[in-house]
C-alpha cells in the first residue's frame, strides 16, 4: 500500500513536510484542496495548494491542479499569481498519481473575503487592479469562471490586489455542466449551460463591486429562478447601487448595474469598457479623502 503525506484533516495537526517542502502555515481548506505556506531547502517561501488521491472523487481536485498550472506557468502580469511547478508522487512502480502539489508565488497579503473596510478608494483601487488582471486573463482566451472575494488576494500595505485560482477557468466559448462557484457569483448564462465569454466574468466582476462597495451579496440567480413557475431567471431583482450606497457616484453605479444585466449582449463587450470609469471614481474619491484630512 502507498504511503500518503498527511493533511490537517488527517491528524487535526499540522504536518513538518508536504511535497519536501517545510510546513509554515495552513492557508485554508477547500474542495478536497489543502493550501500552505511553505518554504524549499534554501529558504525561499511558496504558496502550495496539495492534492492527495485516495479514490476517483481526488481525480477532480488534481484536474482542477493541472487547469492552474497550465493557466498561471504563462502568467506574468503583477495582478495575477504565477505558478512555478507542478509536482506530481506516483505510486511505486505504477504510474498512477497518488499525491500532487501545485507550487505557487507565495502568498503576500490576505483574502479579500476578510477585508472589512467600507466601500472607499483602497476597496475601489483593489478592484480596479481585479480588472487589470481580468483584463490580461481575458487576452489569453481565458473565462476565469469562478470570480469572487475569496479568489482575490490583497495586500493593505502595499496597496495590491491579485486575482487567483484559475483552476475552473476555462476557454472562451465553453459549456460547463454545472456552476463552479459559489450560488451568488454565478453568471445566467453558467447557470443556463450557454457558452461563457468574457461577458460572463464581468457579471461576477459586478457582484463582486456590488459586494465590496455595498457591502451586501446579492439575491441568488437559482433560488430567483425557482420562486417561478418557468424557473425563470428573470426574475431576479437587484437594488441599484447608488440606493444601497448614496456615496456612490452615479456613473459608477450605472457600471456596476451595466455588469450585471442578465442577457450577455446587453453587458460591456470587455473589462476594458470598465476600467476608466472605476479609474476616474478612484481618482475623485483619493482626492476627496484629502481634502477631508
Amino acid at each position: 500500500m502507498a504511503r500518503y503525506e498527511m493533511n490537517l484533516t488527517d491528524t487535526g495537526t499540522l504536518p513538518e513536510q508536504v511535497m519536501g517542502f517545510r510546513v509554515r502555515d495552513l492557508l485554508g481548506e477547500s474542495s478536497g484542496i489543502t493550501t500552505y505556506r511553505v518554504r524549499d531547502d534554501k529558504d525561499a517561501g511558496f504558496t502550495l495548494k496539495h492534492v492527495v488521491i485516495r479514490h476517483e472523487e481526488s481525480l477532480k481536485y488534481l484536474q482542477h491542479l493541472k487547469n492552474e498550472y497550465e493557466i498561471a506557468k504563462q502568467v506574468t502580469h503583477p495582478n495575477l499569481r504565477k505558478a512555478i511547478d507542478l509536482k506530481l508522487k506516483k505510486q511505486f512502480g505504477f504510474m498512477k498519481v497518488v499525491e500532487a502539489g501545485l507550487v505557487l508565488e507565495p502568498a503576500d497579503g490576505e483574502s479579500l473575503e476578510f477585508h472589512k473596510s467600507p466601500g472607499d478608494s483602497r476597496m475601489l483601487r483593489f478592484f480596479y487592479q481585479v480588472g487589470l488582471g481580468l483584463a490580461e486573463l481575458h487576452k489569453m482566451g481565458y473565462v476565469h469562471a469562478d470570480i469572487r472575494p475569496s479568489n482575490v488576494t490583497i495586500n493593505v500595505k502595499k496597496r495590491k490586489a491579485k486575482l487567483i485560482d484559475y483552476g475552473d477557468a476555462v476557454k472562451f466559448g465553453t459549456v460547463l455542466v454545472r456552476p463552479n462557484g459559489p450560488p451568488d457569483y454565478v453568471s445566467p448564462e453558467h447557470v443556463e449551460q450557454r457558452p461563457l465569454t468574457a461577458r460572463s466574468d464581468l457579471f461576477c466582476f459586478g457582484c463582486l463591486l456590488y459586494w465590496g462597495l455595498c457591502r451586501r451579496n446579492l439575491p441568488e440567480l437559482r433560488k430567483a429562478a425557482t420562486r417561478t413557475a418557468t424557473h425563470d431567471i428573470s426574475a431576479w431583482v437587484v437594488e441599484p447601487p447608488y440606493r444601497v450606497n448614496p456615496k456612490m457616484p452615479r456613473d459608477l453605479s450605472k457600471l456596476i448595474q451595466w455588469c450585471l444585466e442578465l442577457e450577455p449582449s446587453d453587458r460591456p463587450s470587455s473589462i476594458d469598457d470598465c476600467l476608466p470609469v472605476i479609474n476616474q471614481t478612484l481618482q475623485e474619491w483619493e482626492r476627496n479623502e484629502v481634502a477631508a484630512r
